[in-house]
């Protein structure tokens, strides 16, 4: 008798049934043969490998780089000094002024503070305007004065085109000074001469940019371009940041 052929698994090992022939006809035991089960059916783990863009590109810098990496403005309206657009010049801001990096400075450090609002005459501001714009220039000039390293300031204002006023904007000069550092122009008050010059003449300067770059008029007064300003004015914004205990 051929005993029925039954399939079993002990303790996770699958068992082969059949039987055995003895002279060729069956016998009456009933055998199995061990084997392992096959290894289970795995999938490899799937990796998950993030590429970062920049092990993509080349390690050097590029102007395209460095522009997605700058900062964003301080703020997303545009500002205007006069009918310029200086936002991204802009380093500082208070719900009625701000400050801006300068496109051709006196001195390293000279920088511009203004309202808000586009009037030409400080007699134009209201109570809150003229408060806000002096505190700022306060404000800024600490900051100003500590990061160039100066031992005193120019704090000056044209009130007027016949004052030498270029640009009709309120705006005040902050300049840092340190001892001797117009000696080679005649001295210290050589800086009122530069004010009322063409080294003072904002509306000239803002006019010769001509596009994206300003003009170089002078070998003394390099213009800077925008990178160069936008630069500055995040430098000034983080400092400025620096200062905000001092000032509350």
């Amino acid at each position: 008798m051929t005993l029925p052929l039954v399939e079993i698994q002990v303790g996770g090992v699958q068992c082969t049934p059949h039987t055995v022939e003895s002279g060729g006809k069956p016998s009456r035991y009933h055998s199995i043969t061990l084997s392992p089960p096959p290894p289970p059916r795995t999938s490899s783990p799937t990796k998950h490998i993030h590429i970062s863009r920049t092990k993509l590109e080349s390690d050097k810098p590029t102007p395209s780089r460095e522009k997605a990496n700058a900062m964003p403005p301080l703020t997303k309206d545009v500002i205007k000094f006069g009918t310029f657009i200086v936002t991204n010049q802009v380093f500082h801001t208070t719900p009625l002024s701000y400050a801006l990096v300068n496109l051709k400075p006196l001195l390293p450090g000279h920088v511009l503070v203004s309202p808000l609002r586009p009037v030409p005459r400080l007699s134009d501001l209201t109570p809150a305007e003229v408060s806000d714009l002096f505190q700022t220039v306060q404000r800024v000039s600490r900051t100003i004065e500590r990061v160039f390293s100066a031992s005193a300031l120019n704090i000056a204002v044209q009130d007027g085109a016949d004052a030498g006023q270029s640009v009709p904007h309120v705006h005040a000069h902050v300049i840092p000074r340190r001892r001797d550092d117009l000696k080679e122009m005649g001295g210290t008050d050589a800086v009122y001469d530069l004010l009322q010059g063409e080294e003072g003449d904002l509306g000239r300067q803002f006019e010769e940019r001509g596009g994206r770059f300003p003009k170089v008029d002078d070998k003394s007064r390099r213009a800077r371009s925008e990178e160069e300003m936008r630069v500055e004015a995040e430098w000034l914004a983080g400092e400025m940041e620096k200062d905000r205990g001092v000032d509350s």
